[in-house]
């Protein structure tokens, strides 16, 4: 019998591992993922270089003011700049149109300085 040959990835689990293969394929999931997943997969593209599929994660987050704040910490937690960016935005169109924002008081504080600087 042939032996397989298999790699681990440390630094995601097993279902953000599963999921982005699944991704590869075309297979979407069947079960709704939670914000923390969204922001691993994306770091999993960004990371792996995988630009097809940083799109099709990226098209499948809706940003809100419900979850802006949980989006931009997680960006900034899993080093995805390029999607913080996004949410800072965001977060600058918020403020600027008064919109309620869900959990402002957990938002990471070196982007609420930022946010400080840039609104000043």
């Amino acid at each position: 019998m042939e032996e397989k040959e298999y790699y681990e990835i440390f630094e995601f689990d097993n279902k953000i591992v599963k999921t982005i293969i699944n991704l590869c394929y075309g297979v979407t999931p069947k079960t709704p993922l939670i914000i923390e997943e969204y922001a691993q997969l994306l770091s999993f593209a960004i990371k792996y270089e995988m630009e097809y599929i940083k799109s099709v994660i990226k098209a499948s987050i809706v940003l809100t003011p419900q979850n802006i704040c949980e989006y931009s910490n997680l960006a900034v937690k899993h080093g995805c700049i390029e999607f913080f960016d996004e949410c800072f935005d965001y977060l600058i169109i918020c403020l600027q149109y008064s919109y309620p924002i869900k959990n402002f008081d957990a938002l990471n504080a070196d982007i609420k300085d930022l946010l400080a600087e840039r609104i000043d």
